[in-house]
């Protein structure tokens, strides 16, 4: 059973009957030990009185200064126990207590109405600002949801982020095989729940390698590395990548839904400029010949195979098996040598093999990956 709170007036009656309580207490204790200096009798009911003030409120102060004058008067003024006084000084004398009691109690009362005030708006300052927090920490995730982190970072600080030339990136670009005649045969929930979950597994997989992702256009998926943060692995980082993403591909269960889907992946290395465009539903983006020739890496790639050009075959032969295709000729009619990742070289196959040239060339650790037998490799942090 709850108990329910006293009524405000009959707290305050309480109250008020206690602080004359109190003071009877003590002019009965000081009339016990005979104590006949009317200074200290004074002094100690008004600190009494200031106590009440200061615990209780005004009320109850001023109870326990018409208490306490109506003791002096018997008790303590001449002729004591009679509620007369005789001397013209002695009614200047309880006057002046009386009036000191009462301006001393309206003070100490208001001090304390000042100090609930102040911590109540403390307390809602507190709140307020910890809502603005969790609102400033709700809109940096977002912005990073959006932006990398370092450009995020310069937005948040400059209001702007400057373009930049990046000497040395690797990009790679993804596409379903089989998308259009599956999006005309699937719901568009089936449909946007299949390319949810590829999607999702494809941004953990950049994300555990160091990988940046760009965006997605349709069923096309973009990833960058390299930049914002330069990094000399970084071709090694999107092979890996992207032989974790062929085979989960690969191996994911459809469950029943009807579709074949094959993945081709085109990857290039070389020069971009990058920067954020737009003022409503701004972006990151990057642009240059690079991710063009990517881009042809991918329409010219095979089904669940790595398409990679000769100038990243060339910065990762050193860790990766790949089979040379020859020229091929890309939708702008230009022959271009193409290769296809088979896999980790033979005697890197062993983890700590890997590792340990992937250490030696880029002073970094790696993490632990599958090669395509599902054995544990090395890739990169």
């Amino acid at each position: 059973m709850q108990l329910k709170r006293p009524p405000q007036l009959a707290l305050r009656i309480a109250r008020s009957i206690a602080s004359a309580g109190a003071v009877a207490l003590i002019s009965a204790a000081f009339t016990f030990i005979s104590w006949d200096s009317l200074t200290t009798v004074t002094l100690i009911f008004t600190f009494a009185i200031l106590c009440a003030a200061t615990w209780w409120g005004l009320a109850e102060a001023l109870t326990g200064a018409v208490a306490a004058a109506i003791l002096l008067v018997y008790y303590f003024i001449p002729p004591v126990h009679a509620f007369k006084v005789a001397d013209v000084n002695d009614w200047i004398d309880l006057g002046v207590f009386l009036a000191t009691a009462i301006v001393a109690s309206d003070l100490s009362a208001r001090a304390k109405r000042s100090a609930y005030e102040a911590i109540a708006r403390q307390k809602e300052l507190e709140v307020s600002n910890h809502r603005l927090e969790e609102e400033r920490h709700r809109a940096e995730g977002l912005l990073l949801n959006i932006l990398p982190g370092e450009v995020a970072q310069e937005l948040e600080s400059k209001g702007l982020v400057s373009p930049k030339y990046f000497e040395d990136v690797t990009v790679m670009f993804t596409d379903f095989v089989g998308f259009t005649t599956s999006a005309e045969k699937l719901a568009a929930e089936e449909l946007v729940a299949l390319l949810n979950d590829y999607f999702t597994a494809f941004d953990k997989i950049t994300k555990k390698y160091g990988v940046e992702k760009m965006k997605t256009v349709g069923d096309s998926y973009m990833c960058i590395g390299g930049l914002p943060v330069r990094s000399p692995s970084h071709p090694v980082d999107m092979i890996l990548a992207a032989l974790e993403m062929v085979r989960y591909v690969a191996e994911k269960p459809r469950g029943d839904v009807p579709v074949e889907w094959g993945m081709r992946v085109g990857i290039h290395t070389g020069p971009v400029v990058a920067g954020v465009v737009g003022t409503l539903k701004f972006a990151f983006d990057v642009w240059g010949d690079t991710v063009n020739f990517s881009s042809r890496m991918e329409s010219s790639g095979v089904p669940n195979r790595v398409n990679i050009s000769e100038r990243t075959h060339a910065r990762v032969k050193d860790f990766f098996a790949c089979e040379y295709r020859g020229k091929i000729l890309t939708k702008d009619k230009r022959e271009v040598d193409m290769y296809l990742v088979e896999g980790v070289l033979p005697k890197l196959a062993a983890p700590e093999d890997f590792a340990r040239r992937y250490e030696l060339y880029f002073q970094k650790k790696p993490v632990e990956s599958k090669n395509d037998t599902g054995d544990k490799i090395a890739g990169a942090t």
